[in-house]
């Protein structure tokens, strides 16, 4: 399975537009970063997909972005990321180009998908106060059966508060 490589905390907060490209690169300018180690395999032994992820805060949204391994992109279409954030648990749909959420969504929640997947969940709907912690999973499903995760076992922890403070 593969397993975390690097993982830097948020900097700075974030405000990133939710367009499932990388639009600028400050964009996301900032943000923790959490890198995969793919040498492994993803879960049940196949190719992992999910390359890095991306999270961060503006004090009200927790925002992340998921960017997949390079040449997966024809297997996007058609699964489903399962999004634990907190007292959340999110279900996107991916389909070219697009991304529709299936299940979870509280108001505010917002996504997009053509090259990454870009999410933004309010972070009261979350069930976390501004300046906490936020317990955060993220997997990749098909056919009903989670093919790649972060992390691969427990919890990212994702600071929320302004990391100036």
């Amino acid at each position: 399975m593969a397993t975390a490589e690097y993982h830097d905390p948020p900097s700075s907060p974030i405000r990133p537009t939710l367009d499932g490209e990388v639009t600028s690169f400050f964009e996301w300018l900032g943000a923790g970063v959490v890198r995969m180690d793919g040498r492994s395999g993803a879960m049940h032994g196949g190719t992992p997909l999910i390359q890095e992820l991306h999270y961060g805060c503006d004090g009200l949204n927790f925002y992340l972005r998921l960017d997949f391994e390079a040449g997966v992109e024809s297997s996007l279409p058609g699964m489903q990321v399962r999004i634990i954030a907190g007292a959340t648990v999110l279900w996107i749909r991916l389909e070219k180009g697009r991304a529709e959420v299936v299940g979870g969504a509280a108001d505010g929640t917002a996504v997009a998908y053509r090259k990454c997947l870009e999410v933004c969940l309010p972070l009261l709907s979350a069930g976390v106060q501004p300046d906490d912690v936020l317990k955060l999973q993220v997997s990749l499903w098909n056919e009903g059966l989670p093919v790649d995760s972060l992390p691969v076992q427990g919890w990212l922890e994702c600071p929320t508060a302004d990391p100036s403070d």
